[in-house]
């Protein structure tokens, strides 16, 4: 008995993520994705309702993403997302989260590496939070009109 030849057909990677728009560039690449599947598995370009459907999977499944980020990351009570480590391409579960734009952010930090130092911090970890604050004062220089007070605004989501 002769054995069958299967075809294997190739997946089209997604395209480059976009930083600036990233909502609608999760949405393209996943219905990118799941068209791809579709094409994968059936071998045909896909009809026109099954890049409709593609796109309602992906917008649901963004949904989904979203509410369940919302649960798992609580200690930040001002934002959600996920963050990942680079050493180890894995995620940090809690996180807290402070934008360049505070007026405070710099002398916090200058505080927080002086009490790395205080309590045995290793020079790797005093070193890496000076060249943070070094790019924090290089953004406040060329963003100057984005500086504000800290707030929470009014209406604004927070966790209790």
């Amino acid at each position: 008995m002769a054995k069958s030849k299967r075809s294997v057909a190739k997946v089209t990677p997604p395209p480059a993520f976009d930083p600036a728009n990233r909502r609608k560039d999760l949405e393209e690449r996943l219905i990118d994705m799941m068209v791809n599947v579709a094409v994968a598995t059936s071998g045909k370009k896909p009809s026109k309702s099954t890049v409709s459907a593609a796109m309602v999977c992906a917008q649901l499944a963004l949904s989904n993403f979203k509410a369940d980020l919302e649960a798992e990351q609580q200690l930040d009570g001002k934002f959600y997302g996920v963050i990942w480590r680079r050493r180890d391409d894995k995620p940090e579960q809690d996180v807290v989260c402070f934008v360049p734009r505070d007026k405070l952010l710099t002398s916090l930090l200058e505080h927080y590496k002086f009490l790395c130092s205080e309590i045995g911090g290793t020079a790797r970890q005093v070193s890496a939070v000076h060249m943070l604050i070094e790019r924090c004062k290089a953004w406040r220089e060329s963003h100057s009109h984005l500086m504000k007070v800290p707030d929470v605004a009014e209406g604004e989501k927070i966790v209790k």
